[in-house]
């Protein structure tokens, strides 16, 4: 009776020890599956966990092969067959379970150590944002000072460059958000969310302003190139103008296509005044911007020089039309002053025939004719002087004094 008792209580305690090795190994089991499972933390405190498990299973397996030797006496010393059956399941089914279960567990460690990698290339491509973000807005922040054209196609340059690097921004964001999903597939992306609103915020606010500033440096380098090629072009035009305005060509022509050709250059003269005026106006505009300033005084210095050349060509061309215009007058009266004396010799010349007649001859016809004849020459030499006259007035283009 006393062997019984031994041996019913050496069989107790094994099975007891049984349960008690079975319910430690389920019961890290459903922890593992709980922590490979959970979402809720970074991959951090994750692989920290995993490192746990991976150490914990060493223990668990030893664990198993105490279940084992337990469960073998079990089945030993059972003499139900269906009892045996179902403790050797219950071994294969936990077997099965812990196997499974460290298989998961290793997977799971590869993949948060890839995630970690992810982790640490989405924050090295959010640091480049950043990185960005500031040199931007040091260029940004800065107002421009253009003394000259060149200073202004080179901060130009200096901004297309900027806005290209548009492209390599769109590109880290794609690549972060890439990471991003990555990471969100296995574990929580803490502040990652947090880095990378504030990563699209940053690409956003700076490439609306970027945009803004390039475009109106690229207007006032436009502007400004087009001002100093309209100062270029019109002084070369004030000096051929000059060149036709003494010209022979100019002078050989008559005097009335002359005047009209002047007045043609006193209305171009007028239109290149209001290019002038405009093109510098156009560019001023910028420079009271917040963007741009300027401490060339040169800019504007130029523009007015250049208006005033065109104002002395003015009043030359235009003293040129007025001598002309007198020229005319003077040639037209003239020309009724011809007709009156032409008229004048016709009568005197009949008077002549007059007294040369026969039936008119009297004691005076001799005296009479060499007065007549007189007349005629004194007439003659005005028509000539007059003729003179038109032809030097005809020559000069100016009146006489």
């Amino acid at each position: 009776m006393e062997q019984y008792n031994c041996e019913f209580q050496r069989a107790k305690e094994i099975r007891t020890n049984y349960f008690v090795v079975y319910d430690k190994i389920k019961t890290w089991i459903e922890n593992a599956e709980l922590a490979i499972s959970n979402h809720n933390i970074d991959p951090s405190e994750l692989k920290t966990k995993l490192v746990q498990l991976i150490h914990e299973s060493n223990d668990v397996q030893t664990a198993y092969g105490q279940l084992v030797h337990y469960g073998n006496e079990i089945i030993k010393n059972s003499g139900h067959y269906n009892d045996q059956k179902a403790m050797q399941a219950n071994m294969d089914q936990i077997l099965y379970e812990l196997t499974k279960t460290i298989q998961l567990i290793e997977e799971k460690n590869q993949t948060v150590d890839q995630i970690l990698g992810n982790w640490a290339n989405f924050m090295r491509v959010y640091q480049l944002v950043v990185e960005w973000s500031l040199k931007l807005r040091a260029l940004l922040d800065r107002k421009l000072q253009l003394n000259s054209l060149q200073e202004a196609q080179s901060a130009r340059q200096d901004y297309a460059i900027a806005v290209s690097s548009l492209f390599d921004v769109s590109q880290n964001l794609s690549e972060m958000n890439h990471e991003f999903d990555k990471i969100n597939e296995v574990c929580s992306t803490g502040y990652l969310k947090t880095k990378l609103h504030e990563a699209e915020t940053l690409k956003i606010d700076n490439e609306t302003t970027l945009y803004e500033r390039n475009l109106f440096l690229q207007e006032t380098t436009e502007e400004w190139l087009q001002f100093e090629n309209k100062i270029k072009s019109v002084k070369e035009w004030i000096k051929e103008s000059y060149c036709a305005l003494e010209s022979t060509d100019l002078k050989n022509k008559p005097l009335r296509d002359q005047l009209r050709i002047l007045e043609q250059m006193l209305a171009d003269i007028s239109a290149q005044k209001i290019k002038v005026n405009m093109s510098l106006e156009k560019l001023q505009v910028h420079f009271h911007s917040e963007i741009i300033y300027t401490e060339n005084p040169n800019i504007v210095h130029d523009g007015r020089i250049v208006i005033e050349d065109l104002e002395k060509l003015n009043r030359d061309v235009f003293q040129t039309t007025q001598n002309l215009d007198k020229a005319l007058v003077q040639i037209e009266e003239c020309q009724s002053e011809i007709q009156t004396i032409r008229q004048r010799i016709v009568q005197e010349e009949q008077q002549l025939r007059n007294i040369l007649s026969p039936l008119h001859q009297s004691s005076d016809s001799e005296k009479n004719e060499q007065e007549c004849r007189e007349r005629i020459r004194t007439l003659q030499t005005h028509l000539n002087q007059i003729n003179t006259k038109i032809k030097l007035l005809l020559q000069r283009g100016s009146p006489e004094e």
